[in-house]
């Protein structure tokens, strides 16, 4: 299945791929992450990877509501000097070096459609994220708006070094 996912994106000759929404547990490295990684690395020798989500116990096979990956490929990986991760699992970023000092930042993100709790199943990625949310003191979690806030906060030093960024986001909003 994700063999002939990468083949298509092949076909576009891509430098970065992000996905949103994986429903991957990226924790369990032989069943997700490692066949993952493996499928990528057939298709772009050197690939750099990064995956997230949002880290709960309950969760103990390899399907997890929410989560992203990405992906640089090719000769641009040889410029990628850092890379990370939003606990939470709503985005991913590498930092590329353009020239100098100046890096571009490209992150991944996803960001739930729910508004309100109301209705949302344990296992949504909106009530991993609320539960998330309120373990850190956050008594009335509202975690749609919560990622926009996170990748601000995020991003302020990196727009102060000057620096470009690229986001890549399932924002679950018709505008």
């Amino acid at each position: 299945e994700l063999g002939a996912t990468f083949d298509l994106y092949q076909e576009f000759d891509p430098t970065i791929i992000g996905i949103q929404e994986c429903n991957k547990n990226w924790s369990l490295y032989d069943r997700t992450d490692g066949p993952t990684r493996e499928v990528i690395k057939r298709r772009w020798t050197g690939a750099k990877i990064v995956t997230a989500h949002c880290k709960e116990k309950v969760f103990t096979g390899p399907h997890q509501p929410g989560g992203i990956a990405q992906m640089t490929l090719k000769k641009i990986t040889g410029r990628v000097v850092s890379h990370g991760k939003d606990t939470l699992g709503r985005y991913a970023w590498q930092e590329i070096l353009l020239n100098g000092e100046r890096t571009l930042i490209v992150i991944t993100a996803y960001r739930i459609p729910q508004d309100s709790l109301t209705g949302c199943g344990p296992e949504t990625s909106a009530m991993q994220q609320w539960r998330s949310l309120r373990s850190q003191g956050i008594e009335i979690p509202k975690p749609r708006q919560q990622v926009l806030d996170d990748l601000i906060t995020f991003l302020k030093p990196h727009e102060a070094k000057g620096n470009e960024v690229i986001i890549m986001m399932d924002a679950n909003s018709p505008t």
